[in-house]
Parts: C-alpha cells; structure tokens; sequence
C-alpha cells in the first residue's frame, strides 16, 4: 500500500505493474531498485549506531548481497532485498 510508506516517511510508493500484469526488464529493474532503497533508508533509520551500506546505490554490482552493516564492533550482516509489486506474492521460497 503506497499511503503506508508514505506515512512512515521512506520514500515515494511502490511503482505500478503495466497494465499487461507482465513486467518489462525495465519495471523489474525499477521495482528492485525501489526495494533496496527502501530497506536502506529503513535500516538507516533504525540502525543509527551501525554504518549501514547500499551496495548497488549507484549501479548493480552483481554481489549476492545489496545492503552490507557495520555495526561498533565491526560485525558485518550482508542483506539481500526481494521486491514484488504482485498483491497475491506474499511468500517466495529462498534457497
């Protein structure tokens, strides 16, 4: 729901699926990029005290992670964000 995110303050709402229900590279690329983004300012935000590091803000680096902290004592947690913009996706399997 993009008055959720809204309200919370991390950023613009999820963008829209084509009318299809197919996604173009381009959407995908869109909607993942939104993902992290999201999740990084989020963890900015809770994790104040920790560095917290989004790998592909610039461009895709092609690492198995997207979001790498630091917390005091060096101890790093390397996340990898999923995005779906699909209403009826609420699991998806990891391996």
């Amino acid at each position: 729901d993009g008055g959720k995110v809204m309200e919370v303050g991390l950023g613009e709402p999820l963008p829209k699926m084509g009318k299809t229900g197919t996604m173009s590279e381009t959407e995908r690329m869109r909607i993942g990029n939104w993902g992290e983004h999201f999740v990084y300012r989020l963890l900015k935000k809770t994790k104040a005290s920790s560095q917290v590091v989004w790998i592909n803000e610039i461009s895709e680096t092609g690492k198995p992670y997207d979001i790498e902290i630091t917390d005091a004592l060096g101890r790093k947690t390397y996340i990898e964000v999923k995005t779906t913009a699909r209403m009826d996706l609420m699991m998806f399997a990891i391996s």
